[in-house]
């Protein structure tokens, strides 16, 4: 008789990806093309290892959940703070692009452009970080693994070095738009249609209709 073969067991849920430093990463069957790329995580620990990353992920859990999961950070009046304003800043930015179905915030990839650093300011390290390099190390390895990345949502200082850069298409005044009045650009580079948006802990609401 012979010997049925073992299914390897593919995971369901979003992953850690340590090699690349990305902090959230669903499976390729359910992301829905969106990759969210702020500039530093917003986490207590400020090293360089997994612990750190770890605990980066379990941030942009509780930001998806709405609250925080872990005991320790129920009196963080800052972190509990921050999960609401995240969260609803990135929902609005998914419902700007759900053009046929609504986009889940699960379903995207999460990752950050420096590793350390964060918290309240833009810590130094991340002046040094070659950010279009740390990009395209992240939309490469997404590409190469079937992750088809359509849209991709990045902070000013980055958005200002993509359209810098060759073979790029740049839409002014075709981006978001936030409740002060103020309108963000778009650009289209290597394929992916970028946004640029203010940093979520610091911006107003954005204005998802069509008016």
């Amino acid at each position: 008789m012979k010997n049925k073969k073992e299914k390897k067991k593919v995971s369901k849920q979003p992953q850690i990806n340590y090699e690349h430093r990305i902090a959230h990463i669903p499976p390729t069957a359910r992301y829905n093309g969106i990759l969210i790329i702020l500039r530093e995580p917003n986490d207590p620990y400020n090293k360089y290892d997994d612990e750190f990353l770890e605990g980066n992920s379990l941030w942009f859990q509780d930001v998806i959940a709405g609250k925080t999961s872990t005991e320790k950070y129920l009196h963080d009046s800052l972190r509990n703070r921050s999960i609401g304003r995240y969260g609803n800043r990135f929902r609005e930015m998914l419902e700007i692009v759900s053009y046929e179905k609504p986009l889940k915030l699960d379903d995207v990839v999460y990752a950050n452009i420096s590793f350390i650093g964060g918290k309240e300011k833009i810590g130094p390290e991340y002046a040094h970080v070659d950010k279009l390099s740390r990009l395209q190390e992240i939309t490469d390895y997404l590409s190469a693994n079937g992750y088809v990345t359509k849209i991709a949502f990045v902070c000013k200082d980055l958005f200002r070095e993509i359209i810098q850069k060759p073979g790029k298409e740049v839409i002014v005044g075709n981006g978001i738009k936030y409740t002060n009045g103020k309108r963000m650009r778009t650009a289209v580079w290597n394929g992916i249609h970028f946004y640029e948006i203010i940093h979520p802990a610091r911006c107003p609401g954005i204005i998802t209709s069509s008016d």
